[in-house]
């Protein structure tokens, strides 16, 4: 029970940096494709 929210967790940090690098170069009018 612990180790899967300790992986929720990381999933959810994860997937806050992998947005806040999109609207980083949206904001830089490059769009880098994934």
């Amino acid at each position: 029970m612990e180790l899967l929210r300790v992986e929720k967790l990381s999933l959810n940090l994860e997937g806050r940096q992998i947005l806040k690098d999109l609207s980083l170069s949206v904001k830089s009018g490059t769009i880098h494709s994934i």
